[in-house]
């Protein structure tokens, strides 16, 4: 059974993490091969899994030295029906490793889960390969996740890297009928803007107005803070956006191919640029990182940002 599912505890306010970029992490400065960029076939091994388990378990012990609550993002960005040919597995496969990567996540959260550290299980709607989709074809497309999702313990489901507003439409459409929480996270180019040059604000907007704001909140996801720190401001669309997992790099990603760079980018620097943004925003409080960071990152973010966020009254 969820633990959160009707009460997300993140959006008290208080501060929240997130894990860092889990396959750069692994790859890059662990040396795991997991082509074609997927970490989601580590499920399937025991090894494997012992890989991911320490990964999370990092994160979860950063959250806990500092007292910070954390959402744990299941390791299926890559389970999806077209990705799943690539990676050898079918329909019963996939479902199998959603619900292996849950359990894994639930594991980890009754270890190390404190009154002060509430850990959040999201559930990682796995895109297809294609960029963009139309409304009723993402609703069809993810609504086998949801509804496999809805019957774990996943506290709610994400839309990472999500670059179109019809998809989006679709993706909270099939999760609102499956009566888990859903958050959308867009992926922004160096502009600060939607791969098809649609601004943050104008997405948001969109979305919530075609789904009756039944998304609980958005994200900014796969960007560097100089890529959008210029385009965010104080308005109603603002609001809505509690959450920012940033890429190490300047450079843009996409979730089509590798990593924007497996650069070793400095965690001090990524960390006071969040900070300044939370400074700016504070109703900013899942914090976490993407392509180029590991936990060190994490870690210093925390520290970076602890200090600033204040939970609501």
């Amino acid at each position: 059974m969820a633990k959160y599912r009707h009460r997300l505890p993140q959006l008290d306010g208080r501060l929240f993490l997130t894990d860092g970029g889990i396959e750069t992490s692994l790859i890059v400065y662990q040396g795991h091969d997991m082509s074609p960029f997927a970490a989601a076939h580590l499920l399937d091994e025991e090894g494997g899994q012992i890989v991911l388990r320490r990964y999370f378990q990092a994160q979860a012990d950063i959250a806990h030295e500092h007292g910070v609550g954390l959402v744990l993002e299941c390791a299926t960005w890559r389970a999806s029906g077209n990705w799943g040919v690539r990676l050898g597995y079918d329909g019963g496969g996939l479902g199998e490793m959603s619900r292996a990567a849950v359990r894994m996540l639930a594991n980890v959260r009754d270890a190390l889960e404190t009154d002060t550290s509430p850990v959040a299980i999201s559930g990682c709607m796995a895109p297809p390969t294609d960029t963009a989709m139309t409304t009723d074809h993402a609703y069809a497309y993810y609504r086998r996740q949801a509804e496999l999702y809805a019957s774990t313990e996943a506290d709610l489901v994400t839309a990472v890297a999500m670059s179109d507003v019809g998809e989006a439409v679709g993706m909270v459409r099939a999760a609102v009928e499956s009566d888990v929480p859903v958050v959308v996270a867009f992926s922004l180019g160096k502009d600060g803007r939607l791969p098809n040059g649609m601004p943050l604000a104008e997405a948001i907007e969109q979305v919530d107005d075609a789904t009756d704001g039944a998304t609980a909140y958005f994200m900014i996801d796969c960007a560097h803070p100089v890529h959008f720190t210029e385009r965010l401001e104080p308005a109603p669309w603002m609001m809505r956006v509690r959450g920012v997992r940033s890429s190490a790099s300047t450079r843009a990603c996409t979730r089509q191919g590798n990593p924007c760079s497996f650069s070793d980018a400095d965690p001090i620097a990524l960390a006071a640029d969040l900070a300044a943004l939370v400074a700016r925003f504070p109703w900013l409080n899942v914090l976490g990182g993407r392509c180029g960071t590991d936990d060190r990152h994490v870690a210093a973010i925390c520290r970076s940002c602890l200090p600033t966020i204040r939970p609501a009254a």
